[in-house]
């Protein structure tokens, strides 16, 4: 079972492996109100053994109660090792309606910050408010992203798929394809209607449940010709035995790009590239070009990037975990988590790109990029300032590791 980690404190770190929260002994008679056949007997006992959720009081639950939006988000703070401390160390947040004293004040303010709450207006959350179908999938979603946990996404199929707000659409239907958020019946999803704590109960203790398949992040580069992204970092769910090319040919074809292999020996020859805006070709690769008297010449296709483009050393090479494969695309397997990115090179057979081997001596050390790669391609989210910060360090062929670092530290995430 692949495991987890929402939460770096040591305290708690234990609990939240997926895998190792164990249900303790169920709290028999504790509450007045959970009766020992009731459906919701096990998911309750799950939240409370675990501390994500109180009782209404010491002898009520309330499972029939509507949960609150403040009351969800609490829960989701304690499953990533927030602490209920509002009361002794009070909480400002930016909503005018959550009081630094509240419960869950402390939760609520580490959910803005990491956005994944946005509120129902700039200045107001409503804490009070019963938390929605749709709410909750989206909150449930924003969370599995900044903890990296993968939810794969399905075609709409509710009968009510119109009424599902944007927002939440995605969400709902990954965590209905994994079972961690069912429909009310009749194949409506009901995404304005709310939800009892029995039932946010079950779908916390399905979402801890659920195995996540293994997954790779992986793009397609022209940063020696300034030109950004072909493939901007991409999250890949991973088959078993998959392999390099596989991967690019899965997420290529979902994305609408056509590729072109030499399939004698495995290597990426073109890609559909129609975005031809005018080449900011990096300085210290024009410098080692005019050191040999290279010309820059002229793309054989305007439809597609690839072999002897611009120069007789130009092609497409990829890296793995920030080191350059030693074999070919269709013989290198990917493992969990790995860091795959196709560059394009211009001239030097990648030394322009930090290539160092026995052949090969590198125009600049390349700083490493792989760990903002990931969180990039876990946040994608175009709105966010520290997401369009980080994706110009990444483009940038000079960026410092310091810089790479710093944007790195910005951008939310649970890791």
């Amino acid at each position: 079972m692949k495991k987890r980690l929402f939460s770096c404190i040591a305290t708690v770190a234990a609990m939240l492996v997926l895998g190792s929260v164990t249900v303790l002994a169920a709290p028999a008679n504790r509450f007045d109100d959970v009766l020992e056949d009731a459906w919701y007997v096990e998911d309750i006992n799950y939240v409370i053994q675990n501390n994500l959720m109180n009782g209404m009081s010491d002898t009520f639950f309330g499972p029939d109660d509507l949960m609150t939006r403040g009351q969800f988000v609490a829960m989701l703070g304690r499953l990533a090792g927030v602490e209920d401390a509002s009361i002794t160390d009070p909480q400002k947040t930016v909503f005018n309606d959550v009081n630094a004293t509240d419960y869950y004040a402390s939760h609520v303010a580490w959910a803005s910050e990491l956005g994944i709450v946005k509120g129902i207006d700039e200045t107001s959350f409503a804490p009070n408010a019963n938390v929605t179908r749709e709410q909750m999938a989206a909150l449930v979603a924003r969370f599995s992203k900044l903890s990296r946990v993968y939810l794969p996404t399905e075609a709409s199929n509710f009968a009510d798929d119109a009424f599902i707000a944007d927002y939440a659409r995605e969400a709902v239907y990954g965590m209905k394809s994994v079972g961690i958020l069912q429909g009310v019946g009749d194949n409506y999803f009901a995404p304005r209607g709310y939800t009892s704590r029995a039932a946010a109960a079950k779908v916390v203790r399905c979402y801890m449940e659920y195995e996540p398949v293994d997954t790779a992040v992986i793009s397609i580069e022209k940063f020696t010709l300034g030109q950004g992204y072909i493939l901007i970092p991409s999250v890949v769910p991973l088959e078993d035995h998959a392999t390099v090319d596989s991967v690019l040919h899965q997420v290529s074809s979902e994305c609408g790009i056509s590729l072109k292999f030499n399939t004698s020996y495995g290597y990426l020859t073109y890609v559909e590239d129609r975005e031809n805006t005018i080449l900011d070709i990096p300085a210290f690769i024009l410098e080692e070009m005019a050191k040999s008297q290279t010309n820059l010449g002229d793309r054989t296709n305007e439809t597609f990037l690839g072999e002897y483009d611009y120069t007789p050393q130009a092609g497409w090479l990829y890296w793995v975990n920030n080191t350059p494969a030693s074999v070919s695309a269709n013989e290198y397997f990917i493992g969990d988590c790995d860091v795959v990115r196709f560059q394009f090179s211009l001239y030097g057979y990648g030394a322009d790109l930090g290539r160092a081997d026995d052949w090969t001596t590198p125009y600049q050390t390349s700083a490493d990029k792989d760990e903002l790669m990931v969180a990039v391609a876990w946040a994608n989210d175009s709105d966010d300032d520290a997401y369009t910060h980080a994706l110009e360090v990444l483009t940038d062929l000079e960026s410092t590791q310091d810089e790479v670092d710093a944007a790195l530290q910005a951008l939310p995430s649970l890791k």
